[in-house]
């Protein structure tokens, strides 16, 4: 019996899949276990006092002594692999001895907190004597728990000095410091690791006052009319009787002048309020949202009776100080966002507050879904300001060899379609989105084209 093309192509597509998810869920397994394994293995690894090249220099130079190293050998040769182990040796010593005048070495003691603008390079203070200008030694430094925060040690007077510059808001109560001592020809190198007590508060860039529209929330008065109809204001009013109205209410002077009943009905009218929420998402991308809310505390953009929150945050606050603290807590919560905005929207409601500014991350993440089914447990009005580092790369596919090069790029800024996605999500939820350039403060991105 003859077999059909459609079915021979499936025979031979089911073993190639079922290899495909085999091979796909060992690489999951490879790269979990090499998370697990890769902090055990760096600090061994900084144990480990050759260097690649001197891995390789090192055999050689064995192997030739072993050959060459006979009863007749020859002079020349013996000379540069005596030369080359001597070297090699010498290096590690001066290393040797870089390292252990650093582990002799005082910590200095804390002055105070240590803070760091996004961006910003800034001399800690913290120094290395004069041993650290040796030409024949390198010394590096970096911090090990600040992931966004390049470390280096420059020039001082006494010996070095060390600059940092923080690429991403954080907090931490102490400073891991990896100091690694090389030769300079690259052949040996030891590391150690040591920690300093000193809190470190990494700010997110500052932006431009940014311009968007607050949300308006209205409260009982007699300013404006109500927008939603509801007779809240004085009886100033007058509409027919129906059954059930207070005899008090009629007006007997018009009933005996034109014989119609007619009652005081109260006016709709309502006072705006300057009671504002404002809200931090914390997610992937969201770097660019938060310096934009640290410049709208900072410039009282959000009026002078803001509650805020981020997530991670055990309460609101209204000092702006404070607001600020709670910026840089929430960078630990990225892989939780969104999950505390419904706790916060409903104690703002019991305040009498529902106006809620939110700002939330760039990228698609699970904040998305949380912050979309907090706004629809609630009546607001919504306003949600998606903070950007310039407009989002456009919707088209690159060429493979110009996404090798674009890829850095596309990691940080979003397309145009990511925007658009939550963009429509918040609209479901009766939220517009504000998408605000951190550098000028202004809108600049529309779905269509404007801005």
């Amino acid at each position: 019996m003859a077999i059909s093309p459609a079915v021979s192509q499936r025979r031979v597509a089911k073993p190639f899949a079922l290899l495909l998810r085999l091979g796909a869920a060992a690489g999951r397994g490879l790269r979990r276990a090499a998370r697990a394994t890769w902090p055990a293995l760096r600090v061994a690894g900084g144990l480990v006092p050759l260097t690649p090249l001197g891995m390789f220099a090192l055999p050689l130079l064995l192997l030739v002594a072993w050959v060459y190293g006979g009863e007749h050998p020859d002079l020349i040769v013996q000379s540069l692999y005596i030369g080359g182990l001597a070297m090699i040796l010498l290096c590690f010593l001066l290393v040797l001895a870089t390292m252990g005048r650093l582990l002799l070495a005082r910590k200095p003691a804390a002055e105070g907190a240590l803070v760091l603008e996004a961006g910003t390079p800034l001399r800690t203070g913290f120094r290395l004597g004069r041993f650290s200008r040796n030409p024949l030694v390198r010394i590096a430094v970096a911090w090990e728990e600040f992931a966004a925060v390049r470390a280096e040690l420059l020039p001082a007077p006494g010996g070095t000095e060390e600059q940092a510059t923080a690429a991403a808001r954080d907090y931490q109560d102490s400073i891991l410091r990896c100091f690694t001592v090389s030769d300079v020809f690259g052949l040996t190198r030891l590391a150690i690791r040591r920690r300093f007590v000193q809190v470190v508060r990494c700010l997110p860039e500052v932006s431009a006052t940014p311009q968007f529209t607050l949300p308006v929330q209205y409260q009982p008065g007699d300013q404006i009319g109500h927008p939603e109809g509801q007779p809240v204001g004085d009886f100033v009013e007058m509409r027919r009787y129906v059954a059930g109205d207070p005899l008090k209410l009629i007006l007997w002077k018009a009933y005996a002048r034109t014989g119609k009943v007619l009652v005081r009905a109260p006016e709709r009218a309502v006072n705006p309020t300057t009671k504002t929420l404002a809200y931090l998402v914390a997610g992937p991308g969201d770097e660019p949202s938060a310096g934009i809310a640290r410049s709208a505390l900072a410039s009282r953009a959000l009026g002078t009776g803001v509650t805020f929150s981020a997530d991670g945050a055990a309460h609101p606050v209204t000092s702006p100080s404070e607001a600020i603290d709670q910026i840089l807590f929430s960078a630990r919560e990225a892989h939780n966002g969104g999950t505390g905005l419904d706790r916060f929207l409903g104690q703002g409601e019991s305040a009498g507050t529902a106006a809620c500014v939110l700002f939330i991350p760039g990228r698609r993440g699970a904040w998305l879904a949380h912050t979309v089914a907090a706004l629809r447990a609630h009546r607001g009005p919504f306003q949600a300001v998606l903070g950007l580092d310039g407009p989002p790369l456009p919707d088209q596919r690159w060429p493979w060899w110009l996404r090798l090069f674009l890829r850095p790029l596309a990691e940080k800024q979003p397309r145009a379609a990511e925007i658009r996605e939550i963009r429509n999500a918040f609209r479901q939820a009766a939220c517009e989105v504000a998408v605000v350039d951190r550098h000028s403060g202004s809108v600049c991105w529309q779905d269509n084209g404007e801005g």
